[in-house]
């Protein structure tokens, strides 16, 4: 049963507001510049939900930088709270986002270490009237596929501050809001803090907090980043609504007002700048600075915590640390229920203790800090944390199917509500999808508006039954990847524009009847049988007059032949011709350029700069007269390389590097995930400059286009930009390198311009993950390689038959199919 909302807020949910007539102060720390990640937290993603895409800012307070949501999130609208309700001392609380379409909407988070390491998650929602509607709604916050709390707004200034110690079970977080009909869903920020794994231990499930507080606070002062190198909130136990003993007083000599306890008192270390928690969970030094120990010489510190339902399992923390006088001993045994938990307990330095505290059938648990009879001091209390455990057992959709639909979302940007975990919760599970457990079955994108190639990602849906993508605009192939889902029972692929034949397995596996397959309305594609019969019937139809033909024209084909070997002799050596006058008059593709040893030193500024070191030789980092960047190799006496080798490979490495070569650096490069440098390349700079990752415009533009990212024009034209017209019209010629002069295979060009797209969109959610461009970069690989097969294969014919072209013959007589 959940917890009510109402003692969600009475326990601290509410991040508590400067106290009337206080003036709040903040540590600061001099060493956390801006930007800078606390060492101990690994990675802080701090995210403010509604202000503007692409906003930064950095709060002044806590040296924190924060970043717009909007790459984070597919759906919403951004709002500013009404003005008289601004936060002063919390700038994220200001604005919002709220989802007024749809039943779930969701945040996806990819943090760098996501998967077995543990994070603090928090959520913060202020409402402030933002819709002027004087509405406060209630929904419910989900944590991956598990409710993880109900948020329910009662007054327009009440800031609510969801906090979970949660593990990924994925590379994926996912933080998703559910109208529950009940008002329209928002938030106001988003922060995750990655803690170290040794803290906060559980053997499943996660941590929700209900309370955690600095014990003994002389101020309102709620301590956090950078006090605290995980940016935990710690409230000063002044402001919060502790189960004490029900009357209160003034604390002897106290000018600040206290409310305690009567039989507790205030300690605070005389030399604060000198206290240090040792202990993994490292509360912040102003918080173990102060205390709270037993008055009036008794020897026992209690304090209650009600339990908000039924069999709530709660972990408990209770951090120590010695900061009296050193010379007497304090030693202590805790108690729960008045059964002993903890014992002997010798206080010499920081001493964190954690209790779990099993399902009970009570309502309320009584702590009790008790002195042993050895200690010569009474028992102190600096802060305590308390937890509610929570199971959370829905199994998150398997990885690698995750990553494979998202890769499809991205690649069509289907415009479905495709937020969240795919198939979790079940009642929330994303449109056209049906899933067994974790895994998904079945897909529709029937009528989704799909174009181009089918992406190779369908291939990571390996539990797939049915897969229905009819009545779309897909293109290409039938790809043979499909013929390796084992479990496909269902294949719709009717009234698109795919090409070629349908997998000759497919087809057996419809004959067999297990596979019912749909690819009519298709104009053209085919399949083997109807090949193979169209072929069988065109042949036969031939033979009734062929043959008479053939012996009519055959002296005609004589003379045109021999009047062809002479127009193409002649053709040829005027090709010739051209190319030797091209090379001569462009610089950055002749072959046969030598230079001066001086003319050398020249160039590369004395051997300055060197790029690298082989078997061979070094090379130099250089540039030419009209700036063009080259590398200059030198033949190292000790090499075992001779000097002819070297001319060769000189003459190899001065060539224009070819498609095939191209598309095998930016395949090797998606896969080492190392700088693509010239350096690491040994080719000519002009031919490859590359200075980012794979998915940058860097390496895409440098390996297609053959320019840098930012053209040299007088308004510093980005690549992208460039590009994007003649993508629209359809000028792939354009686009590539003109250097190759055309020899490359256009439908490879055009699936590596749609991959580079894609990698530089603005959103992170839409861009491809690494494998799935490297699948694409093989597949193009692959493409040329066959191209280049059958050319060769061509040209090694034609050379066999002494002629460098054939005459193809059909049912009429034509011109010449030369190649």
């Amino acid at each position: 049963m959940p917890r009510s909302t109402d003692k969600i807020r009475r326990r601290g949910r509410v991040t508590p507001a400067i106290a009337p007539g206080q003036k709040e102060t903040r540590g600061t720390d001099d060493e956390h510049a801006v930007g800078k990640r606390p060492s101990k937290s690994r990675c802080f993603i701090n995210i403010d939900c509604g202000i503007p895409e692409g906003s930064t800012y950095t709060d002044a307070k806590t040296i924190i930088s924060y970043i717009s949501d909007a790459g984070y999130v597919d759906t919403g609208t951004n709002h500013n709270i009404a003005s008289n309700y601004f936060p002063a001392s919390i700038p994220q609380l200001s604005n919002l986002r709220s989802f007024p379409k749809g039943i779930k909407n969701c945040y996806t988070i990819k943090p760098e270490q996501a998967n077995g390491n543990k994070y603090l998650i928090r959520a913060m929602f202020m409402y402030g009237n933002y819709d002027s509607k004087d509405e406060t709604p209630e929904f419910d916050l989900y944590l991956d596929g598990d409710r993880w709390d109900t948020i329910k707004i009662s007054t327009h200034i009440e800031n609510l501050c969801p906090e979970i110690i949660h593990v990924p079970a994925t590379g994926y977080i996912h933080i998703c809001l559910v109208n529950t009909g009940h008002g329209t869903p928002f938030i106001s920020a988003l922060e995750l803090r990655q803690l170290d794994n040794s803290i906060y231990r559980t053997k499943s499930g996660s941590l929700n907090l209900i309370y955690r507080i600095d014990v003994g606070s002389t101020t309102y002062k709620t301590v956090r980043y950078p006090d605290d190198i995980y940016d935990r909130f710690w409230l000063p136990d002044r402001v919060y609504d502790w189960n004490w003993l029900p009357q209160t007083r003034e604390r002897p000599g106290s000018t600040l007002g206290y409310s305690s306890p009567p039989d507790w008192e205030l300690i605070q270390a005389r030399d604060k700048s000198s206290i240090v928690s040792s202990t993994n969970y490292q509360p912040p030094s102003s918080v173990m600075a102060t205390a709270v120990r037993p008055f009036n010489g008794s020897n026992s510190l209690n304090f209650s915590s009600d339990l908000d339902y039924w069999n709530q399992q709660l972990y408990v923390y209770m951090h120590f640390l010695e900061i009296e006088t050193v010379g007497d001993y304090r030693d202590f045994d805790v108690f729960l229920n008045d059964e002993l938990w903890n014992s002997s307990n010798v206080l010499e330095g920081a001493i964190s203790i954690f209790i779990t505290v099993p399902t009970t059938d009570v309502w309320q648990l009584n702590f009790s800090i008790r002195a042993t009879k050895k200690s010569t001091l009474p028992p102190i209390l600096n802060a305590v944390e308390v937890y509610e455990f929570l199971e959370l057992p829905q199994s998150p959709t398997n990885q690698s199917e995750v990553d494979a639909i998202w890769n499809i979302k991205s690649a069509y940007r289907v415009e479905k509500n495709w937020q969240g975990d795919p198939c979790v919760p079940k009642n929330y599970s994303w449109d056209g999808l049906q899933c067994n457990s974790t895994r998904i079955i079945s897909l529709n994108l029937s009528s989704s508006s799909l174009s181009g190639y089918m992406n190779i990602s369908f291939s990571g849906l390996e539990s797939l039954e049915l897969l229905d993508l009819s009545n779309n605009n897909l293109t290409g192939p039938v790809p043979d990847f499909l013929t390796q889902l084992p479990f496909l029972k269902a294949l719709n692929l009717s009234h698109n524009n795919f090409t070629g034949s349908v997998p000759s397995a497919l087809i057996e596996k419809s004959k067999t009847g297990s596979l019912a397959l749909s690819v009519e309305g298709n104009p053209h594609l085919f399949q083997d049988e109807n090949l193979s019969k169209c072929q069988a019937d065109s042949c036969a139809k031939k033979k009734d007059y062929v043959v008479p033909v053939i012996a009519s024209i055959a002296s005609f084909l004589v003379i045109v032949i021999a009047i062809l070997a002479i127009w193409w002799s002649l053709k040829r050596k005027k090709q010739r011709e051209d190319i030797v006058k091209f090379n001569v008059e462009d610089e950055m593709v002749e072959k046969n350029r030598y230079f001066t040893y001086s003319e050398l030193i020249t160039i590369t500024n004395n051997f300055q700069k060197v790029l690298g070191k082989g078997a061979s030789g070094s090379v130099y980092a250089g540039h030419l007269t009209d700036g063009t960047q080259v590398a200059v190799k030198m033949l190292s006496p000790q090499s075992t390389q001779g000097p002819n080798q070297f001319r060769t490979e000189a003459r190899e490495n001065s060539n224009i590097l070819s498609w095939e070569g191209r598309l095998r650096i930016a395949c090797d490069a998606a896969q080492d995930k190392k700088p693509l440098k010239p350096s690491n390349i040994g080719i000519k700079f002009s031919a490859l400059i590359c200075n980012g990752q794979l998915g940058t415009p860097e390496t895409f533009s440098l390996l297609t286009v053959g320019k840098p990212p930012v053209l040299r024009t007088h308004e510093n034209t980005h690549i992208v930009k460039w590009v994007m017209p003649m993508v629209e019209r359809a000028e792939i010629k354009e686009i590539v390198d003109s250097r190759l002069n055309g020899d490359f295979d256009t439908n490879c060009a055009w699936k590596v311009v749609e991959i580079a797209i894609t990698c530089v969109e603005h959103n992170s959610i839409r861009r491809p993950a690494m494998r799935q461009v490297v699948a694409e970069v093989r597949e193009c690989v692959e493409m040329e390689i066959d191209r280049v097969k059958d050319r060769r294969e061509n040209e090694a014919y034609n050379s066999a038959s002494g002629s460098s072209f054939y005459v193809s013959l059909g049912s009429s007589v034509g011109a010449p199919s030369v190649r």
